[in-house]
């Protein structure tokens, strides 16, 4: 079971809880929840404490620094990229959690640069054994300056995070949900013309 789509999993004051009824009823579920957040670091940290069994932490940051972030994620007022990194690598340390990945929407020339590549390659400088890095190609155009990433972007973008020296395990997520407008946090009403 993923957390994902429904709003910020660690406001919601009964979240832990939640994961560990699931465990309780049924112990299958222990390392089988993930979950993702946009970052709210302070609750981060009390969820590590609770040493609940899990999956996998999914972390959006999807920008190299923190004047890009602000553009996307209202979050980045609290909290700058080098403390997501790190409350990353530390949750991955001190939580019962299988992996951590760094999710990164590509938007064409916008976050998708060399020098991008550069900065985030710096963020993630001895991060190797603690997080992962997920490129995602974003379904929607609600960040209306810039369009979305193609796999040719994602596959570039990965080209130049390779030469700027990323050691660290990356994926691509490619498409899923775009045949019905849907993503992450996203499900759009498209009315019909009957």
């Amino acid at each position: 079971i993923v957390f994902m789509g429904i709003g910020e999993p660690l406001d919601n004051p009964v979240f832990a809880e939640a994961l560990e009824m699931l465990i309780k009823i049924d112990p299958w579920y222990a390392g089988r929840l993930s979950f993702a957040t946009v970052g709210t670091l302070h609750r981060l940290e009390e969820f590590a404490a609770k040493q609940i069994p899990l999956n996998m932490l999914w972390l959006s940051l999807h920008a190299p620094n923190d004047t890009k972030r602000l553009e996307l994620m209202p979050i980045a007022k609290k909290f700058k990229v080098v403390e997501v990194i790190e409350a990353g690598r530390k949750f991955r340390q001190i939580a019962n959690v299988g992996e951590v990945r760094v999710n990164y929407l590509v938007y064409q020339g916008y976050n998708d640069s060399r020098q991008d590549a550069e900065e985030l390659a710096e963020l993630l400088m001895g991060t190797k054994d603690d997080l992962t890095l997920q490129l995602t190609e974003p379904n929607g155009d609600e960040f209306k300056s810039y369009p979305p990433g193609t796999k040719e972007d994602v596959d570039r973008f990965m080209s130049y995070l390779k030469e700027a020296g990323v050691v660290n395990t990356m994926y691509r997520f490619l498409s899923a949900g775009k045949l019905v407008d849907g993503s992450c946090g996203r499900l759009l009403y498209t009315p019909s013309s009957t």
